[in-house]
């Protein structure tokens, strides 16, 4: 008899210490007699901020509740670039470093933690993808730049009295350069005798393979002036690997002294821009 009770006595002991550690475990007591939730992105709260943007530029960010009995202690930030910021509406601006060579979008998620009076902590969060507003490189001798080089100069022809000139200037780029669809900006700083005209110039992008990514060619392009600052743009429609620019020009000169500016006050350079991303 006595062995039965004290069996039952063992019985509701284990009983109430099973149910004291279900309870625990999903209030998640702490040492403190506080309680904390675990919610997911399920619950109503949400991020306003864009899911495309560029670098370099401010985003806005701010928090909306599906409903309006939540009691707010605080709000904290996690941009996963190594910036934490504090408040219901932020702003905060990802720093573009010049990494050409990676594959964009570059891919960030924001998290932001909700802290409530009752020491609930809510997580939320938004994906957004990340776009370089442009890229720019500086022509140099044999070479694209991504830094603008010191004044240097490429003659671009040498015999007197030569009717029909056609001069190849070729740039590589050290790093293969990921392009998504976007517009290109060309411009070429050129110094020529006032007795010359440049008949026309053909601008071709190459992949790594060799291959032609696209090519543009512009006729009369100046029969006036000494200093001349020559535009040409396209656009590129699909996804690419830059490695190689080639631009051809055709000149008509009774004279030499035909000279690429390079670097300087008016450097030659070529802008790829991703507006049409956003």
């Amino acid at each position: 008899m006595k062995n039965l009770k004290m069996c039952k006595i063992i019985a509701i002991i284990v009983t109430f210490i099973s149910l004291t550690s279900v309870l625990s475990g999903c209030l998640n007591i702490n040492s403190n007699g506080h309680y904390s939730k675990n919610y997911d992105n399920s619950l109503p709260i949400s991020i306003n901020a864009p899911e495309k943007a560029f670098f370099d530029e401010t985003i806005d960010f701010d928090v909306s509740f599906d409903k309006s009995d939540y009691k707010v202690s605080s709000y904290r930030w996690d941009f996963q670039d190594g910036s934490n910021s504090v408040g219901k509406n932020v702003k905060h601006t990802y720093n573009f470093e010049n990494e050409f060579e990676i594959e964009y979008p570059a891919i960030y998620t924001v998290t932001l933690f909700t802290t409530l009076t009752d020491n609930s902590i809510i997580a939320t969060k938004h994906r957004i993808k990340l776009y370089p507003k442009d890229f720019t490189f500086f022509l140099n001798k044999n070479q694209l730049s991504k830094t603008k080089p010191d004044f240097n100069y490429e003659r671009l022809a040498d015999d007197l009295f030569s009717f029909n000139t056609q001069k190849e200037l070729v740039y590589y780029i050290d790093e293969t350069v990921f392009l998504d669809e976007c517009n290109w900006d060309l411009t070429l700083n050129i110094v020529k005798p006032l007795l010359l005209s440049i008949k026309s110039i053909k601008v071709k992008f190459y992949d790594e393979k060799g291959s032609i990514i696209d090519e543009k060619k512009m006729e009369g392009v100046s029969n006036i002036g000494i200093r001349n600052s020559i535009k040409i743009s396209d656009n590129i429609d699909t996804e690419c690997e830059l490695k190689t620019l080639k631009i051809v020009i055709s000149s008509f000169s009774f004279v030499d002294n035909i000279k690429m500016i390079y670097g300087g006050e008016n450097p030659s350079y070529i802008c790829f821009s991703f507006n049409n991303q956003i």
